[in-house]
């Protein structure tokens, strides 16, 4: 390997590191990943869905019932520093015979 291979991956390996080690409040201000791409936006909504359920086991144990049908009305709501996501799904009850 010669040297100037070497110092790019130190470069690079510094910069890596650097990221990482960034304060928290920091990468919550960070844009989602999207750059236009739709899919990327929606893989970065369910990535954060994912997270809150790993996290919030009232959240979690609500959602795994499988009582969810189908996506019925969705709306979005823009405000000066947050995004309002309304997700409406069908919910399924059984019923319970008085027989």
């Amino acid at each position: 390997m010669d040297a100037e291979t070497e110092t790019v991956r130190s470069e690079e390996s510094r910069a890596k590191v650097s990221l990482t080690m960034e304060p928290a409040s920091e990468k919550k201000r960070r844009p989602s990943p999207g750059r236009g791409y739709w899919r990327r936006q929606m893989d970065h909504i369910a990535s954060q869905l994912k997270a809150e359920a790993y996290n919030n086991l009232e959240f979690r144990d609500f959602i795994k019932e499988q009582r969810i049908t189908k996506l019925r009305r969705v709306s979005l709501h823009e405000g000066l520093d947050d995004l309002v996501l309304v997700l409406n799904f069908g919910l399924h009850r059984t019923t319970i015979d008085d027989s």
